[in-house]
């Protein structure tokens, strides 16, 4: 891989990897990018994407792209790097240059894996890409209501009011699922003073206990 691609985001990464895997290294690489995170900072990454033998086109969807939208271009791609764009087998089918998806998030529900393999299409994700959000997002929803902070209102009543709700610490919390985001979640409550047990389906069965305290 050639120097500088490791200050790049694992989505090109991924991209770059497989590409020079397959002995493309000297081919130009045409990749569609819908994710907005990495549109909005396209401009920091040009130069190594040039090294790269990377050409882009940036499109951004409201949201993201419906299968008919991306039927109408995605023939002239050999990389996307998406977001939760519909690549179903209609869509795969079109994409005769594609050779890896790159999604921009855990969940590939909006591709169809089964059908990009038979098509020799890699489909990558980013593993830990929302982890500390939604991890810390659960615990502030946590906090809010546990310490009532709602009940202040302080916006309308210009007031103070003296709402204690309740402490957290010493509270018994459980975790349904250990895995990369209950770990995150698991390590925030310990950090506020709480017992918390874990209820995990694969850990359990290892373990043969009902619930795990940590």
């Amino acid at each position: 891989m050639r120097s500088g691609s490791l200050n790049l985001p694992v989505n090109f990464l991924q991209i770059i990897f497989l590409k020079e895997m397959k002995k493309n290294s000297n081919k130009k690489f045409k990749v569609l990018i819908t994710w907005q995170s990495i549109i909005k900072k396209i401009k920091v990454y040009k130069k190594i994407l040039n090294k790269n033998n990377i050409s882009y086109d940036c499109k951004q969807p409201k949201q993201c792209f419906s299968s008919s939208e991306l039927k109408k271009y995605i023939h002239q791609y050999d990389g996307v790097i998406c977001g939760d764009d519909d690549f179903n087998s209609d869509v795969l089918s079109k994409a005769k240059k594609l050779k890896v998806i790159s999604k921009w998030g855990t969940g590939i529900d909006s591709i169809d894996s089964v059908a990009a393999k038979k098509m020799g299409i890699k489909v990558f994700n980013v593993k830990d890409a929302f982890t500390d959000e939604v991890a810390t997002y659960a615990v502030g929803i946590l906090i809010y209501l546990t310490r009532g902070l709602g009940e202040l209102n302080i916006n309308k009543t210009r007031k103070w009011t003296k709402y204690t709700g309740e402490s957290l610490i010493g509270k018994n919390a459980g975790i349904v699922g250990h895995g990369r985001i209950g770990v995150k979640i698991e390590k925030y409550l310990k950090a506020l003073g709480c017992n918390v047990f874990i209820n995990d389906i694969k850990k359990i069965k290892r373990k043969k206990k009902k619930f795990l305290t940590i």
